[in-house]
């Protein structure tokens, strides 16, 4: 029996794998950078690249306009968050997107919204 295990270990090993030539890659016109993978940690809230802030118009209230940009921070000092206020109107209506990370038993994600900025004199 110790044998026959031998026998079959041995065949199922197979040859080191030989090191394969390093290519090169074409070097990229000047100025051209590909984008890079972000070094995120597992769990984060990540907002996906195409979400965009747009400045607030001067008709806007300065009390509505502090609200524009994006936003990050962690509930609890835990559980990674970020708010991205993406358009504001003169009325305090705003446009977001909203991205989580890890939380209890959901995993990352993003939604938008709409709404309107309330509770300020």
């Amino acid at each position: 029996m110790l044998g026959f295990a031998a026998l079959a270990l041995a065949a199922c090993q197979s040859a080191p794998e030989t090191p394969q030539p390093a290519t090169l890659e074409p070097a990229l016109e000047p100025g051209a950078i590909p984008p890079q993978p972000a070094l995120v940690p597992s769990g984060s809230a990540i907002m996906h690249q195409s979400v965009a802030v747009t400045l607030p118009g001067k008709g806007v209230p300065t009390k509505y306009a502090a609200f524009s940009g994006l936003w990050a921070g962690r509930l609890d000092g835990m559980y990674d968050a970020k708010l991205a206020v993406q358009t504001i109107s003169s009325d305090g209506k705003v446009t977001v997107t909203y991205a989580w990370g890890n939380l209890g038993d959901n995993y990352p994600g993003e939604a938008a919204g709409a709404g309107r900025i309330v509770g300020l004199r």
